[in-house]
């Protein structure tokens, strides 16, 4: 996805570092050796699987669409499969599991963005990556959450005309910024 970047090794290909971004991964069985993400300071092993990685802020969080995912926190193991999720919260040193749609791993490749519950800053990152511009979250707007699908065009003025009613706040261009905020009165 857009901002990211990966680092990897010639000679360890089936190692990669998401210093930062989003990735999704598809990694087919038979090798030898396992392939590995690392993000965050946690290591993610495949165990034949498409999953989905994204670095953000520090956050560090696995999505898996099909098949499974160990997820390495600090020596506990935690196995990841399809239809879940987990984010490490590194100022909390905890790992938080929860359900996703399997069938939505990938969406932001399409454009489709799906959220349960997600407060308004998460999908402030994900519409920075998706359209290449900072999106900012107003103090005052911090606290609202939204769950549903948000359908994110390539252009980013189109993008925020049409996504901001569904969230419920006004966006306003700030710059090269946008800023989602609490409906002005």
């Amino acid at each position: 996805n857009g901002s990211t970047r990966i680092d990897y090794d010639r000679d360890a290909l089936r190692r990669v570092v998401l210093a930062q971004g989003e990735a999704l991964f598809d990694v087919r069985n038979g090798r030898t050796k396992p392939f590995e993400v690392v993000a965050g300071g946690r290591v993610m092993r495949d165990l034949g699987t498409t999953f989905n990685v994204i670095q953000t802020k520090g956050i560090t969080q696995l999505s898996v669409s099909q098949g499974k995912v160990m997820f390495d926190n600090d020596g506990a193991k935690l196995t990841v499969k399809e239809g879940q999720a987990i984010r490490y919260l590194p100022a909390e040193k905890k790992v938080e599991r929860f359900a996703i749609a399997a069938d939505s791993v990938s969406g932001w490749r399409t454009g489709q963005l799906v959220y349960h519950n997600a407060g308004l800053s998460q999908i402030a990152d994900d519409l920075s990556r998706r359209l290449g511009v900072p999106v900012q979250v107003a103090p005052a707007a911090r606290t609202i959450r939204f769950t549903g699908l948000l359908q994110v065009s390539d252009d980013d003025d189109a993008a925020m005309a049409s996504i901001a009613p569904l969230l419920g706040v006004d966006s306003r261009k700030q710059g090269a910024s946008w800023v989602l905020d609490v409906h002005a009165r």
